[in-house]
């Protein structure tokens, strides 16, 4: 199936950060890219209709002469509220994936989860690229690809989605895992005692799975690297992934003990908050 990527705008530059890299995806996929600007629903418009596109705006032509490498670029204006419209047209274009900015018409006060991304990255069952706001990164293809794992399902997920674009595009996989540092005692008068505990997960636990999960997908023909982190997940996975010299992170928003751990408000918002390049989530169905 041909791809088709989906970029919303605003109207606002932070907005318009996110088609460079769409144009930069779209040029490796051979996609076509669409630039749907979210307008307010007004009152003459919703008099008028509010299931047909709007005329093309100034800041939507603009936006188009960003594009140059895609197969093939078109714009349209929809009227309505900004998340609901995304994910509508999102599956109704047949799009692939949805690349979009951290922040939106309010600027930096107004922060990516919570809002109208997040709103996306809920409803959505198109993956979703977030590209930062504030990233000293030039917009490119990614050829080094970060995929934080653990021991779930869900979060192996995303596999299923990225393994056929790292196969097309020769993407290298780079594994990694979070391990758990063992609880610190809690000091009473100066006697140490032991904190209760659920099963720790060393590194020496995550390398082993990591190296399996690595021993498959290279017997698939992938090019595969592990690594295994210690330390707060989020914030470790977003600076290595510049360390490991990643172009870009994906993900489940679901991780080791399901939606309560990885979902949204998680460690997913936490490595998009401070990631310094693109993030893709993949929110698997719930089946």
């Amino acid at each position: 199936m041909p791809h088709r990527i989906l970029v919303p705008l605003d109207g606002s530059e932070l907005a318009e950060h996110a088609v460079p890299w769409a144009d930069e995806l779209a040029a490796a996929l051979q996609a076509n890219v669409e630039l749907l600007e979210v307008l307010p629903l007004t009152v003459d418009w919703a008099e008028q209709q509010t299931d047909r596109p709007g005329p093309a705006t100034d800041d939507l032509q603009r936006a188009r002469g960003l594009v140059t490498k895609a197969a093939h670029v078109e714009g349209i204006s929809l009227h309505g509220s900004p998340a609901p419209v995304i994910v509508a047209r999102a599956q109704a274009s047949g799009a692939t994936l949805v690349v979009l900015s951290s922040h939106g018409r309010s600027g930096l006060a107004r922060a990516v989860m919570g809002s109208v991304a997040a709103d996306v990255l809920r409803d959505s069952s198109v993956p979703v690229v977030i590209v930062p706001a504030e990233t000293d990164a030039v917009p490119s293809a990614p050829r080094r690809v970060l995929v934080p794992l653990d021991i779930s399902e869900y979060a192996r997920t995303v596999l299923d989605w990225v393994g056929p674009l790292a196969r097309e595009l020769g993407w290298t996989l780079i594994l990694c895992a979070v391990a758990d540092l063992p609880p610190q005692p809690l000091v009473v008068q100066g006697a140490a005692i032991p904190l209760p505990t659920g099963h720790i997960h060393t590194p020496v636990e995550m390398a082993t799975y990591l190296e399996g999960m690595a021993a498959g997908l290279q017997a698939q023909g992938f090019n595969t690297e592990i690594q295994v982190l210690l330390g707060e997940p989020g914030p470790a996975i977003a600076e290595k992934a510049v360390e490991w010299q990643a172009g870009l992170i994906a993900m489940s928003t679901h991780g080791r003990h399901g939606i309560e751990r990885w979902a949204l408000g998680s460690i997913t918002e936490e490595v998009i908050q401070n990631a310094r390049l693109p993030v893709l989530a993949f929110h698997p169905s719930e089946d």
